[in-house]
């Protein structure tokens, strides 16, 4: 069985103005490196955010960025 998510915000089909997205091409490697970069950095990580992750490595992860940014 497949899960199927939907996430929206506004009207569908419209772009909202007040999302902001933004993709960033990182090689496999230093995915993880970069990502700490990111949510460390008061310039570029302004909460809330949604990070789409395989479910497997989403507990650890939120763990692992609560650690880093006292966020939860």
């Amino acid at each position: 069985m497949t899960d199927t998510w939907s996430i929206s915000c506004g009207n569908p089909g419209k772009p909202n103005k007040s999302i902001r997205q933004v993709v960033i091409w990182v090689e496999s490697k230093h995915k993880k490196r970069k990502f700490f970069e990111i949510i460390k950095s008061k310039q570029y990580f302004k909460p809330p955010v949604v990070v789409f992750v395989s479910p497997r490595v989403g507990d650890l992860l939120s763990e692992a960025i609560t650690a880093a940014t006292g966020l939860e």
